[in-house]
């Protein structure tokens, strides 16, 4: 069968895992990448017209289609869907995340829905309808025309990650849409940063986050978290790197790579690494994975950096609201155990937590102070994803609305200026922290965009009341988000601008020759 699969993100985990599934049973995969379904503020623009005429003119030889989302983007991803079935007549395949926490949203729209992981329901989809077998009663999977209200679905238990093929890195059948052109991924697309990952599931049950949901409810009981061979990872490894000679660093895309693996595994990996991959790496964990066996070890065989995870300085909100164990001491603990090793880290900050008081955004502010330099800051704002711990306590107390959609958690460079409470003024001094912090000859330390000096005066006492009056809040910040917003889509428009500018000077250059 002829199957395209869609990702609105580059490098998509899914797609990348599931396409090589397929192809073992002589299906033809093409891999499509869609980035302007992404986010809001980073995409402003609806995909336009001729754009979405050219995808479906690409579809067109499909039997059969599949796309995933994250929550963040499914209005935009539903427009789309709805365009293409509108436009073709294909059966299209929901899956991904939001798929999964809320199916009742997707079914609304495709013709099947895929719950939970896909890779082998979708292979033995595609083998029934290519035989033209009956479909009805495939595992994960709903049928809008036989079970549109999802009365019942029996769930596959978690794949056998050390069975699957390894990651599609087959540039041949791989496409990304830039404005109103289709064009081959090229190798340089990766910019020398290769993708893989050594497990799947993340142990912990952060309140705020989807990994929560898969434990306690899609996978309730069973071994959701779980870890593949080292000798499984070298070969895909190995793999990559004998087909692309640009790869200079590898990330492994999980939850977590230290948890679930003792220190005997630990240096196994860090063996065969050092003696047959040989190139930087870096990783996702959590502060209480990390101690001052593995780490060095790691380092032996190139591993250069490392984010960590959410910090919150306050027991209340850490504990209480987002329901992590990580305390200020044990990043502290974490913080020194990488600087010693010379492990870059990033460490993320949620900023617009309702839950908070001043004194909460201030003890957080002064924890990322602690740490030692340099390491770089994530900015977030709290997000309520669908069916999460956090999302029905957030219902329940009246902040959000059951119905609500979820929108983008990376853009809190300009909503921590739209927020609405006394928190304001250090929800926006704590975004312009994003970005990294280093000491500059002359200036000190600078947090982002902001000098050690003027940022302690900016969080005092005095300064702190005054500029949380209401006058501020009402007028002045929501003023300057509107202007981050509008720096941002200016920023993305003039990108596409030269981008478009650039693609119509390589096709002239090529009808000249």
């Amino acid at each position: 069968m002829n199957i395209s699969l869609i990702a609105p993100i580059m490098f998509d985990l899914g797609v990348f895992t599931i396409a090589p599934q397929l192809k073992t049973k002589s299906h033809r995969v093409n891999i499509i990448f869609i980035p302007d379904l992404m986010c809001e503020c980073y995409a402003p623009d609806k995909l336009s017209n001729k754009t979405l005429n050219r995808i479906c003119e690409f579809l067109q030889p499909s039997d059969f289609i599949g796309i995933n989302c994250l929550s963040e983007n499914y209005l935009k991803t539903s427009i789309f869907v709805d365009h293409i079935k509108k436009t073709l007549n294909k059966p299209l395949v929901w899956g991904g995340i939001h798929a999964t926490l809320r199916p009742q949203d997707c079914i609304r729209h495709a013709d099947i829905v895929c719950v939970g992981e896909g890779e082998e329901a979708i292979v033995e989809l595609a083998c029934k309808m290519e035989r033209k077998e009956p479909i009805e009663n495939i595992n994960n999977m709903i049928f809008k025309d036989t079970n549109p209200k999802m009365i019942s679905m029996t769930l596959r238990p978690p794949v056998n990650l050390d069975l699957l093929k390894p990651f599609d890195y087959d540039l041949e059948y791989q496409y990304v849409v830039e404005g109103e052109n289709i064009r081959k991924v090229k190798e340089s697309d990766f910019k020398g940063n290769f993708l893989s990952y050594s497990s799947r599931g993340c142990p912990f049950r952060c309140s705020y986050c989807c990994n929560s949901t898969m434990l306690d409810k899609t996978y309730k009981g069973q071994k959701y978290c779980r870890q593949r061979s080292v000798d499984n990872v070298i070969e895909e490894l190995k793999g990559i790197k004998s087909k692309f000679v640009s790869c200079n660093s590898i990330w492994f895309n999980e939850a977590d790579f230290l948890h679930g693996k003792d220190q005997v595994t630990i240096d196994d990996f860090s063996r065969k690494y050092k003696a047959e991959i040989n190139t930087p790496f870096y990783i996702w964990t959590n502060p209480a994975s990390i101690n001052e066996y593995n780490i060095p070890s790691l380092v032996s065989a190139g591993f250069k950096g490392t984010n960590i995870g959410t910090i919150n300085a306050n027991p209340e909100i850490q504990r209480g609201v987002y329901n992590r164990i990580a305390t200020p001491d044990l990043y502290m603990r974490a913080s020194k155990i990488l600087k010693n090793n010379n492990v870059s880290v990033e460490y993320d900050f949620i900023l617009c937590n309702p839950y908070e008081k001043k004194e909460d955004i201030i003890n957080n502010i002064n924890l990322l102070r602690s740490f030692p330099l340099p390491f770089k800051t994530v900015i977030y704002g709290l997000t309520y994803f669908s069916d999460t711990a956090l999302f029905e306590r957030a219902v329940k107390d009246g902040i959000i609305n059951r119905e609500s959609y979820t929108s983008s958690y990376i853009e809190a460079a300009y909503k921590a200026w739209f927020f609405n409470g006394e928190n304001t003024y250090l929800n926006g001094i704590a975004s312009m922290m994003r970005g990294h912090a280093r000491r500059v000859k002359l200036f000190g330390k600078i947090y982002g965009l902001l000098p050690d000096t003027i940022l302690v005066i900016l969080i005092s006492k005095p300064f702190v009341k005054f500029f949380s009056l209401r006058l501020f809040r009402l007028t002045l910040y929501p003023l300057f988000g509107i202007i981050i917003k509008m720096l941002y889509v200016m920023l993305v428009r003039i990108v596409k601008f030269y981008r478009v500018c650039m693609q119509k000077v390589v096709q002239c250059s090529q009808k000249s020759k």
